[in-house]
């Protein structure tokens, strides 16, 4: 079956509100115009591509050490229905980590002149041009500030969902009724920080960050010295921010500045990254000599920084944690059903949120449905996943469903007794493919190699298994 075929009913269209229009929200977008619904897509920003804009100013990083849950990092009106969004977290050195040739949506391949390895105002750019056949659906400017199943007092037609929208330019809100609901605002908004009974930054010194704050190493820097440098974290930013602190003290040491004498970069993490090389492997380069490999941090006091096996960092000017980010659904509204009940996250130790937290409950077994009540869809919770083509494939059962056109059963997902952690919605190679391979099937697709919605080929696994020596080959880290 090379497609669904559109809902061709005379009654009237089902609505569909699609939040964010990002990656996911476009794929969404997509998916339901060619299965026949009436799909509107609502964008905080003033244009379109989430995650994947390049913004050169991430502005003010404001530090908060007396909140309850510890201490929180946030931007100017940050949280504020009319406040300006917070920044992304591309970085200016980044580039992706899977290749572009399994990055890209399935029917709408990168250009032909794509590197592997492409920045993000590659990817930033073939967003727009996805974006081009649905911009009609889309509103820019427009935050989603809550969303909530219909009341009788709310009139109307009735239909299941109750969507507050707010305009940033116009600063006015107004209420919109959905038979269906498609989450994809992202998953690189709220900071992932340690409690305070995990770390205690009340007798700290220096300066503290978070990477979505990073742009590039300048910026650490008091006119021409250079920052010492403590990154916590070692995935995909931990790295490549430890990578490029280090390159431009290295480069300059190497030239005979003098202001580089004494600085240092250093890198605190728990466990080994799954996504880069060790720095202090045989055939590291030579910045990595300026990098200082450290085990977790115990406290901290003034500049100086105390690790658990007792080693201890001085004159340390900025502490930035490279830590990751919560699920975040802000607009899920805690004091109405069905999220008073049957809230999408759980609270951290200390705090009373319920719209953020490290893991998403009430799930169906494919981590795609709310199970209370599945016309509300949240694809792309899982990680380390190929984002693009896996939430396609997820959108496309998504949309079947919506439109009518296929039964598709709801089961039980995660047990809502398990930790909260990440750790279930991980997906590691080979499982994503399986995975997706799965989905297709359930849609009576999938079932050769040559066609749009085939399975996954084998020489897509191959590359993907091998992606990260590729690239270490490619772009030598």
């Amino acid at each position: 079956m090379g497609s669904i075929a559109p809902t061709t009913s005379g009654m009237q269209r089902k609505r569909v509100c699609v939040i964010g229009a990002g990656s996911t929200g476009l794929a969404a977008l997509h998916e339901l115009k060619e299965a026949g619904l009436d799909a509107t897509a609502y964008e905080a920003r003033g244009d379109i591509g989430g995650a994947w804009r390049f913004e050169q100013e991430a502005g003010e990083c404001v530090l908060d050490l007396g909140h309850k849950e510890g201490f929180r990092l946030t931007s100017p009106g940050e949280g504020e229905p009319f406040g300006l969004s917070h920044p992304t977290p591309i970085y200016q050195g980044l580039r992706t980590n899977v290749p572009s040739t399994l990055m890209a949506f399935r029917g709408r391949p990168f250009p032909a002149n794509t590197p592997l390895f492409p920045d993000a105002k590659t990817v930033e750019t073939y967003l727009r041009e996805t974006a081009a056949d649905v911009s009609d659906h889309i509103v820019l400017n427009t935050r989603v500030t809550n969303l909530r199943w219909t009341k009788p007092e709310d009139g109307g037609e009735q239909k299941r969902w109750i969507v507050e929208v707010s305009n940033t330019v116009t600063k006015t809100s107004t209420l919109e009724q959905f038979d269906f609901v498609v989450v994809g605002n992202g998953h690189y908004s709220k900071p992932n920080l340690p409690s305070k009974e995990e770390l205690d930054l009340s007798a700290w010194k220096g300066k503290v960050l978070h990477a979505r704050w990073y742009r590039e190493p300048g910026q650490f820097k008091d006119e021409v010295t250079p920052h010492n440098v403590l990154v916590v974290g070692n995935s995909a930013s931990g790295y490549d921010i430890t990578r490029e602190v280090a390159t431009m003290i290295h480069e300059r040491r190497t030239a005979g500045d003098p202001t580089v004498e004494g600085r240092f970069v250093a890198q605190s993490f728990r466990s080994p990254s799954l996504l880069s090389f060790p720095f202090d492997s045989p055939d590291a380069k030579e910045y990595a000599k300026e990098i200082k490999l450290m085990p977790a941090i115990q406290r901290v006091e003034g500049k100086t920084v105390y690790f658990v096996d007792g080693q201890i960092l001085e004159n340390v000017d900025t502490i930035l944690f490279a830590t990751g980010y919560l699920y975040s659904f802000p607009f899920a509204d805690p004091t109405s059903a069905p999220f008073n009940t049957h809230p999408l996250t759980l609270p951290l130790p200390g705090s009373t949120d319920l719209t953020s937290g490290r893991r998403v409950h009430h799930l169906d077994e494919r981590q795609i449905f709310y199970l209370p009540d599945p016309t509300l869809a949240l694809p792309l919770t899982h990680i380390l996943i190929i984002t693009f083509p896996f939430a396609q494939i997820q959108l496309r059962l998504v949309a079947a469903r919506f439109s009518g056109r296929l039964e598709v059963p709801i089961l039980p997902g995660i047990p809502e007794d398990y930790p909260e952690d990440r750790t279930p919605h991980l997906v590691p190679v080979p499982t994503e493919h399986d995975y997706t391979d799965a989905i297709l099937r359930e849609l009576g697709e999938g079932k050769d190699e040559f066609s749009k919605w085939c399975k996954v080929p084998g020489v897509n696994r191959d590359l993907r298994a091998g992606g990260k020596i590729l690239r270490k080959a490619l772009l030598g880290y």
